[in-house]
């Protein structure tokens, strides 16, 4: 058995037990819900007629990508490049402010969740999984906020009771997706071994009842994503269920902006899953790591496409992003140094055309070159510019996770359209773990959970160019 499976075989164990077990009660799909109305969509009005003025008359939320029409869409996350959008190739980055944005005003117990993140054209939308202590127990809660392009808050920081059951997330990661046409936000985390999602209103209270999204043992080493489509979101996953009947792989959950659970497709076994969406073919592309790279697509309602191999050697957590006409791979690359396995961060940029045409990419671009590293997924977006890849890695111990939370370094390498690598740094100076990043109007918005050893903290940076 190669050392990529023997690592895999153990982490699924290791996840389970810690913590495996079934879904708490309370989570069933919704028998009712309604369109939200305007009080629940985000941006509030003030904040959207304010992007339209600046914009030209124009709506960032749905300005089409590539014009030269006064206005930067958010479209970009998903490919193309717009005259109108400050550019982001330059090297090196900006990054501020010289000390991060702190999210809370006071360090907080350990386990807290990653942030999710939207951009609307006119405000960042922070969400993530928290709590609050009662003399009984732990009632779960959601921690929200909003941010203008500069990180200044425009709402909140506030905390609203989560409508599902459940306690403490235990290191989980949230996701966010805004869909344009409704303005409505689709809120995703993870509950036990159990992921979620519900809408949030404008004030970041829940706004649907709580839908299932699959099982999960292990948060930290699987990724989830929630893209929008027209009147709808995709959520995609990797599954990775517990108990009996054992299945891990891909799986896409479509949403409505009512928030109801319309239909779930999971496809072939994998895992060491990344994925990227092509806005305007409406399919989301898996990767997977195992003895080389694999690909395949998922087109709405139920389509699957056979893998497609890209090559390579052993390796290890994937992630994916698109930029209009190529797919950026990131993953690690395997070896054996004697003792245990070890990985080695890198990219390669992809034309994959529908088969029988093959694939033809790059060579692989080492982005971390420290040796005796594990990773897990990498963060990779699309820039407009470029690519931005974030890896956050710990020193190998043979197998697992590190032995302390205070052991995760998260490094940040910029890369041009071609996957020339531009630069790379350290995110922070302090650990880096349960990171984001998203394209937000002309920047890039990154955030991540630190620790001083015993508490945990959550902390916003922006890269930019000016």
């Amino acid at each position: 058995m190669s050392a990529k499976l023997l690592f895999a075989a153990f982490l699924a164990v290791s996840a389970c037990s810690r913590g495996g077990y079934d879904p708490p009660a309370g989570m069933d799909p919704p028998d009712s819900g309604g369109i939200p109305d305007a009080a629940m969509r985000v941006p509030d009005a003030a904040a959207v007629d304010a992007a339209a003025a600046d914009a030209g008359g124009l709506d960032p939320a749905t300005c089409p990508v590539g014009a030269l029409d006064g206005c930067c869409p958010i479209g970009i996350a998903f490919g193309g490049h717009d005259p109108d959008c400050l550019s982001l190739a330059c090297n090196p980055l900006i990054v501020s402010p010289a000390a991060p944005i702190p999210l809370e005003s006071d360090w907080q117990e350990s386990g807290q969740g990653g942030v999710g993140m939207a951009w609307t054209g006119s405000e960042l939308v922070l969400a993530w999984s928290s709590w609050r202590s009662t003399m009984a127990s732990r009632v779960a809660t959601i921690a929200y906020q909003r941010r203008n392009g500069s990180g200044a808050l425009t709402l909140g920081p506030s905390s609203a009771d989560d409508a599902r059951s459940g306690s403490g997330n235990g290191h989980s990661q949230a996701e966010l997706g805004f869909e344009p046409g409704s303005r409505t936000l689709l809120f995703t985390s993870q509950a036990a071994s159990s992921r979620y999602g519900e809408l949030l209103a404008a004030d970041g209270k829940p706004a649907s009842p709580p839908v299932l999204f699959g099982a999960n043992c292990n948060s930290i080493t699987s990724r989830q994503q929630v893209y929008p489509a027209p009147g709808r979101f995709l959520v995609a996953q990797e599954e990775a269920t517990c108990g009996g009947p054992a299945f891990r792989g891909p799986r896409v959950d479509l949403v409505g902006t009512d928030g109801k659970l319309q239909a779930t497709q999971r496809g072939d076994s994998s895992y060491s899953l990344g994925m990227a969406y092509d806005q305007r073919a409406g399919r989301v592309l898996f990767s997977s790591g195992a003895s080389g790279v694999l690909v395949r697509f998922f087109t709405p309602p139920s389509s699957w496409s056979s893998p497609i191999s890209l090559g390579g050697g052993d390796t290890d957590e994937t992630g994916a992003a698109f930029d209009g006409t190529h797919y950026a791979i990131a993953h690690g690359l395997y070896h054996f140094d004697g003792v245990g396995v070890a990985t080695t961060p890198a990219m390669q940029v992809w034309t994959i055309p529908d088969p029988p045409a093959s694939p033809s990419g790059a060579s692989d671009v080492t982005l971390v070159g420290q040796p005796k590293l594990l990773q897990v997924p990498p963060r990779l977006i699309w820039t407009g510019d470029g690519w931005l890849v974030l890896s956050t890695v710990y020193p190998s111990n043979g197998l697992g996770l590190p032995d302390s939370w205070t052991q995760f370094v998260t490094w940040v390498s910029s890369l041009a359209p071609d996957g020339t690598l531009r630069q790379t740094f350290r995110l922070d100076d302090q650990p880096a773990f349960l990171v984001n990043a998203i394209w937000a109007g002309g920047r890039v918005a990154v955030t991540w959970v630190t620790t001083d050893g015993s508490r945990e903290r959550h902390f916003l940076r922006w890269l930019s160019c000016k």
